[in-house]
């Protein structure tokens, strides 16, 4: 089995659309900062839409949808479609996109004496791996998902994005370390607060020092220190994960 990347085509600006709920709905399950009850639609501002989804500003927001869309729109195009940003809404966003973007698809195609779109969304998958660096050699449709879903989760809900918006079971990651450095720091700011209303300056102090730790080390482990575990629902194998997708395309 070789690793050629899927055919691509270009999309409407609904599909697009579907892209980024589903984006937003799996963001939703385990980043703190997007807003799981925004419900995006064509008519959502680019403003309601950063706030829902902890966007940054216009013009590292277009430079980091170019990288994510695999397109090369200039800095002035992005600023006329993103702002301004009250004004500017979804329906423009996606229509940029759409006329730029070229998305993965799912075709029927004969695997293991089968025709079906399950074959192009596992060598799909498959293929992705292996341009970050992964033995796709060693994948199979038996294999495990567990090991590669830990380094590389968003690859997976990337991929279902895009080819199978909505496809996927809510993403369940476990960071018990990164959980721990939070619960610290906020213990830490806690008792800031209540030893220096006593007018205790030395444990205020300690307590200040304690959470600018628990910060850093929170910071660490956000950055450094994989999730103990990541899970797309009952999905356990390869095989799994493209049937999955195959459904919603069948």
């Amino acid at each position: 089995m070789n690793n050629t990347p899927l055919p691509t085509a270009s999309v409407a600006p609904d599909f697009i659309l579907s892209v980024l709920v589903d984006e937003h709905r799996q963001q939703s399950q385990h980043d703190p900062e997007a807003d799981p009850s925004a419900a995006l639609t064509f008519a959502t501002t680019v403003a309601e839409w950063r706030g829902a989804c902890d966007l940054i500003a216009w013009r590292p927001l277009g430079r980091a949808l170019n990288a994510h869309w695999q397109i090369h729109a200039p800095d002035d195009e992005w600023h006329l479609v993103l702002e301004p940003a009250r004004q500017r809404t979804l329906l423009d966003v996606c229509r940029f996109i759409s006329d730029r973007a070229q998305l993965p698809q799912l075709i029927q195609m004969g695997f293991l004496g089968a025709r079906c779109s399950a074959a192009t969304a596992f060598l799909g998958i498959r293929a992705l791996l292996a341009t970050v660096g992964y033995d796709s050699r060693s994948i199979r449709p038996r294999t495990e998902l567990a090991p590669y879903l830990r380094s590389a989760a968003d690859i997976f809900t990337t991929f279902a994005a895009r080819t199978a918006p909505g496809s996927l079971p809510p993403i369940r990651i476990e960071t018990p370390a990164y959980d721990r450095t939070i619960f610290a720091f906020v213990l830490s700011v806690i008792g800031c607060l209540v030893a220096a209303g006593f007018h205790n300056v030395w444990l205020a102090s300690t307590f200040a020092v304690l959470a600018a730790g628990a910060w850093i080390a929170n910071s660490m482990c956000a950055r450094y220190v994989l999730p103990r575990r990541v899970t797309f629902g009952n999905l356990k194998t390869f095989a799994d994960y493209a049937n999955t997708l195959s459904q919603r395309n069948g």
